[in-house]
């Protein structure tokens, strides 16, 4: 009985034969070369000290007047923030971040803008409340007049209502400035070790890949005749050009 032995079957066989004649030849270079470039970029990351980001944020209540947090925001960028940090305000949101050579630098950075801040809705909260005074003496005077139109009595009855409303809105924006130091900080380090280690790994595993398929790649042309003659002619030529 003939053994059939189909011209695929062959090309499949060599080949099987050729990519494992190639791991034998190079796996210390696709293998070990990329794990050690991993592991001393690993060690570098993990032992170099990285600059630290810390960062905080807090959404003002609903509670706290448009006119307040309007006046507030103007406060806050009328004064350039503190060298490295950010800060942003989008839909009452307010955040703060910074860059700082160690952890406790960055944090204090972050506690110094956290109060500025502070203070400027305060700020804020007091012009608020002198202006609602201003109101509730006008509510005084409308009161005291014996000679009201209707007009004036349905004036007074909406500001009454107005400057009630105000004045619990403003107690309790009042007393959520005095929370907004509590508000969490997080800090971390840039440093990312295991990401650098893999990125290095990758990179190596690539550059040992593509020198051994071209090494591969001219000792199969060295193989022909007339390509080992092109070869030695590129050769000679890179030579004659660096002397």
């Amino acid at each position: 009985m003939v053994e059939d032995i189909r011209p695929e079957k062959q090309v499949e066989a060599i080949d099987l034969l050729d990519l494992a004649v190639f791991v034998a030849r190079y796996w210390v270079i696709l293998i070990f070369v990329p794990l050690v470039a991993a592991a001393i970029v690993y060690l570098m990351s993990s032992t170099t000290s990285s600059p630290y980001t810390a960062n905080t944020r807090f959404q003002v209540p609903h509670f706290v007047a448009n006119d307040i947090v309007d006046n507030a925001v103007a406060l806050i960028f009328q004064d350039e923030p503190s060298d490295g940090v950010t800060v942003n305000v989008s839909e009452r949101v307010i955040s703060i971040s910074t860059l700082s050579p160690t952890r406790e630098e960055a944090i204090s950075v972050i506690r110094k803008e956290r109060s500025r801040i502070a203070e400027a809705l305060k700020t804020a909260i007091d012009v608020y409340a002198e202006l609602l005074e201003r109101q509730k003496e006008l509510l005084e005077q409308l009161v005291a007049d014996d000679g009201r139109s209707a007009e004036t009595i349905l004036e007074v009855i909406k500001l009454t209502s107005h400057v009630k409303n105000q004045s619990q809105r403003l107690s309790a924006a009042q007393a959520w400035t005095n929370n907004i130091s509590t508000q969490q900080i997080e800090a971390s380090s840039t440093a990312r070790p295991l990401i650098h280690g893999i990125a290095a790994g990758a990179l190596t595993g690539l550059i040992a890949l593509i020198f051994a398929v071209v090494r591969t790649t001219i000792s199969h042309l060295r193989q022909d005749p007339k390509s080992s003659a092109k070869l030695d002619q590129v050769r000679h030529a890179f030579l004659m050009k660096r002397t």
